[in-house]
């Protein structure tokens, strides 16, 4: 999977292209808090779609308040932080970091080369930790137990 899912707009209602803008606000807020600013912009594939699935098949009611959005003064309304929100997050730094790993460094150009090094040096705090949080939820099913 390349570049970002985007919705086809043609098929969505209103209400539906909102719950998606909400969904996407609130996975780039999660990635923010949990894996930082440098992660939170660099996103490239989109896990809303992840987040939504998880959300509707666990039937989990999604809500909405209004939250700062990351890099911005504005404020907008975002979905909660829910389980399924986190584990998009996750996916997209996991999915981030293997995408930077797939470039192979010696077909880039000279631009590209320190765009990946710059990628490869600040990405790698927070691909370790989603991967941390991922050994953890696989063991014990739960996050608590893993600190």
């Amino acid at each position: 999977m390349k570049g970002r899912m985007r919705p086809y707009l043609p098929e969505l209602t209103i209400r539906d292209y909102n719950t998606y803008m909400r969904y996407l606000r609130g996975v780039r807020r999660q990635m923010y808090k949990s894996y930082g600013f440098y992660a939170c912009h660099l996103l490239r594939t989109n896990g809303v779609l992840f987040a939504i699935l998880s959300d509707s098949l666990a039937g989990r009611m999604p809500t909405c308040k209004r939250q700062r959005v990351p890099g911005t003064p504005f404020q907008r309304s975002m979905m909660c932080q829910t389980l399924g929100i986190r584990q998009a997050a996750q996916t997209e730094i996991l999915m981030g970091w293997h995408n930077l790993q797939d470039r192979k460094y010696s077909e880039l150009r000279p631009a590209k080369r320190v765009r990946r090094a710059v990628d490869k040096l600040l990405l790698r705090r927070a691909y370790d930790k989603a991967r941390h949080w991922s050994g953890c939820l696989r063991r014990s099913g739960s996050r608590r137990w893993c600190r």
